[in-house]
């Protein structure tokens, strides 16, 4: 017998938690299935995400979200920044730039970090920010405010 079935076995003999507890017959699905129209599924996430205490603003146009990036970064003159190929966001490189904002990877000092996102779920309201190459896990961590272009 191997390490790996020495280890089931024991798991497998153990007693069980919650013995006299049935499963329930029927889950309760985590997002109502009436409704799984993007209309309605970003409006839940909106809903989600303001009610776990996030400031969310909307923006209509790419021009609109980068003026509203732009405010929020306020005077600072350096940002913690994912590198802005994750970021999909016209014109926000160029804003950037002629804000003589510096852009850095992963900075404990600064006040902001401005990240994208993989996904967000409706759900919750939680975001799903990836990691590797150019996305660091600081940029969302570490600065005391965090956007996140989704």
């Amino acid at each position: 017998m191997n390490s790996r079935e020495r280890i089931l076995g024991k798991l497998r003999g153990a007693a069980r938690p919650f013995a006299g507890v049935a499963a329930p017959a029927v889950y309760r699905p985590t997002v109502p299935r009436d409704d799984l129209s993007p209309t309605a599924l970003r409006a839940r996430f909106l809903r989600e995400a303001r009610g776990a205490g996030c400031v969310v603003h909307e923006a209509g146009d790419p021009a609109t979200a980068v003026a509203a990036i732009l405010g929020l970064i306020d005077d600072d003159k350096r940002i913690s920044c994912w590198d802005l190929a994750h970021i999909p966001l016209p014109g926000l490189a160029a804003a950037l730039d002629a804000a003589n904002i510096e852009r850095v990877g992963q900075d404990a000092g600064v006040r902001v970090g401005l990240t994208g996102a993989g996904a967000a779920l409706a759900a919750t309201g939680s975001l799903v920010l990836l990691s590797g190459n150019g996305r660091y896990r600081a940029t969302s961590l570490l600065p005391l405010v965090h956007i996140a272009v989704v």
